[in-house]
């Protein structure tokens, strides 16, 4: 299982982070249909913000639809979680946009009508992009998932359920925050889910009192059976750290161009 962080909109290095950690075939000037998944039954996260800040999110969104679709038929697996700049995007915030990157859409009115229910992105991200997923005990989440949240996806497993234990991936924790998620954006909703204390926007795990977010985070992992959470969001610039004896690690280390942190991976 390998994770990589925020992007914002280079999909240079992001291709070069891709093909350094062994997943991906694609040389450096070839078009994205040219890239070929070579990761076999590896699992890629990709742990969201990949717009805004740069030019070419767009060829990076058609990059892991490409990969997503490859790794499925070699017995692989791409994972892609929503970011807070996913969220402002299908919200009409444009605020961090390059001209380029609006350019790169058809204009205004063509990323408008990509970004809108019915368009490429927006239809692309309702299909295959979740708020939140567990993967071989690690829970991979964009900001951070704090108790609150984490209980309440929980009990709505259990009514989903009937109370009842179930393997039903349909029926597991992250899969009903990402139906709350995608429920609170559809409906224009205000709650904490996509507010400041949600797991698109939280900075609580990352820069809060190490003691109370330590505890936030035992909580959070327990409930949802995870040993360790990975998270984007909080740029780390010298390289991803760790707080809580490992169990978080703060894996967005500001790769993109506009930031100048390191490249990274995280296995």
């Amino acid at each position: 299982v390998v994770s990589v962080g925020d992007i914002h909109g280079d999909f240079e290095r992001a291709r070069q982070t891709l093909v350094a950690v062994g997943l991906v075939n694609l040389p450096a000037t070839a078009p994205v249909k040219e890239a070929r998944w070579v990761g076999g039954v590896s699992v890629l996260v990709q742990t969201g913000d990949i717009a805004d800040r740069g030019d070419r999110s767009r060829e990076v969104y058609e990059l892991i639809e490409e990969l997503r679709n490859q790794a499925s038929r070699e017995g692989g697996r791409v994972v892609s979680l929503l970011g807070n700049h996913e969220l402002m995007n299908l919200q009409g915030d444009w605020r961090y946009s390059t001209p380029g990157e609006v350019q790169s859409w058809g204009g205004e009115d063509g990323r408008q009508a990509a970004w809108s229910p019915g368009g490429w992105a927006y239809d692309t991200l309702r299909r295959s992009y979740a708020a939140a997923a567990v993967v071989a005990g690690t829970l991979y989440v964009h900001a951070g998932l704090l108790p609150a949240v984490a209980t309440a996806a929980v009990e709505a497993t259990r009514r989903d359920s009937g109370g009842a234990d179930t393997a039903d991936e349909q029926l597991d924790p992250a899969h009903a925050l990402t139906q709350r998620v995608w429920a609170d954006i559809e409906s224009e909703a205000e709650d904490e889910v996509l507010g400041d204390s949600g797991p698109l926007w939280t900075r609580v795990l990352a820069k809060g009192d190490e003691g109370h977010a330590c505890a936030f985070l035992a909580s959070s992992l327990a409930a949802w059976n995870a040993t360790r959470m990975v998270v984007g969001h909080t740029p780390q610039l010298l390289g991803v750290r760790t707080r809580c004896g490992g169990r978080l690690v703060m894996a967005d280390t500001g790769m993109s161009s506009y930031y100048g942190g390191p490249m990274s991976a995280v296995e």
